[in-house]
């Protein structure tokens, strides 16, 4: 029998399976720990933060620089690391019980977060701007849950969401954008403004030609949840039951993958070296041309961001409520 895996903000089954981390209960599937006796303690290579959360989950990485790293997860937070420690960066909000899924800076001075906030019948995106100085909240058109946001310039960004949300930043506004097909929009990511693609439930993508978007041909019906192009001619997706699924030559194509388990993040530092990361604690190293799974893992918990920096290494986070960084990651 075939188990659902889970994301933010999607529905199975009539659960909420986002508020599956509250109480300290997972709801629509179990974590499965890789091997016995799996420890929660990092293994010698990977240092980690201090607990950055009191309970939730950390979403997303984005790195600046050695000494400019963000971090944004649940209950609104957002943490800068300076190259010495993690620090709580403030998100003023007029929500009391919101989630932060996405970061997206164009310069250490802009930057942005979006998210939802959990009302009740309905959720409410939330959008955030950094100024260099601190975060302000932003008003946008959304009516449901937003998952990603990506700009081209400081005058030019996209966020999409639950609900096919679809919006565009003008330089002045966001705007609602007509989405050619009925979705739930798990990330977005472009290349130039003539070039963006998004991914989602069932398969979906979605390319943005610079002037229109519309349903590209997909070879899965399984949910999609990350995403990463390290040019215009070569992108990478991955998303349930262990998902990989590679773009070149102009299609995508289903690609070998080491797991089964969910995937919810990739991360491409060049063409040849690239990462990904899921649930139980997942960690995928692309090179040479293949994926494969490292063993040595910081945690059996699901992991949900991967990023890249030097000299800290490969950044993950999740569940544990911190952030593992290893340097000696072996190309």
């Amino acid at each position: 029998m075939r188990k659902r895996r889970w994301h933010p903000g999607v529905w199975a089954g009539g659960v909420i399976l986002f508020m599956g981390f509250m109480g300290g209960i997972t709801l629509g599937c179990n974590e499965r720990v890789k091997g016995a006796g799996a420890a929660t303690s990092a293994p010698t290579d990977w240092s980690r933060s201090v607990a950055l959360l009191n309970e939730g989950y950390i979403y997303d990485l984005f790195p600046l620089g050695k000494e400019n790293v963000w971090a944004a997860g649940a209950f609104g937070k957002i943490f800068h690391y300076d190259g010495k420690e993690w620090k709580p960066s403030p998100v003023p909000s007029q929500y009391k019980d919101f989630h932060l899924f996405d970061l997206f800076f164009t310069s250490p001075d802009n930057g942005w977060a979006v998210g939802e906030d959990m009302v009740i019948p309905k959720k409410q995106g939330v959008m955030f701007h950094y100024d260099g100085k601190g975060w302000s909240q932003v008003d946008n058109p959304s009516n449901d849950s937003l998952t990603s946001i990506h700009f081209t310039s400081p005058e030019n960004g996209w966020a999409v969401g639950a609900s096919s949300n679809l919006l565009h930043f003008n330089g002045t506004t966001w705007e609602k954008v007509q989405p050619p097909r009925f979705c739930y929009l798990s990330r977005v990511f472009f290349t130039s403004p003539e070039n963006g693609w998004a991914v989602g439930n069932e398969g979906v993508i979605l390319h943005y030609d610079g002037t229109a978007w519309s349903v590209a041909t997909s070879p899965t019906k399984e949910h999609l949840y990350g995403l990463h192009f390290s040019s215009a001619q070569e992108g990478w997706a991955v998303g349930d039951m262990g998902t990989i699924l590679h773009y070149q030559g102009g299609a995508w194509t289903l690609t070998s993958s080491p797991t089964d388990l969910t995937l919810f993040s990739v991360y491409f530092r060049s063409p040849q070296k690239g990462y990904a990361v899921g649930s139980a604690g997942t960690v995928l190293r692309y090179r040479g041309g293949k994926w494969e799974e490292l063993k040595d893992n910081p945690t059996p918990h699901f992991l949900y961001a991967v990023a890249y920096e030097n000299p800290l290494g490969l950044l993950v986070a999740g569940r544990e409520k911190m952030i593992f960084n290893n340097p000696k990651v072996k190309e």
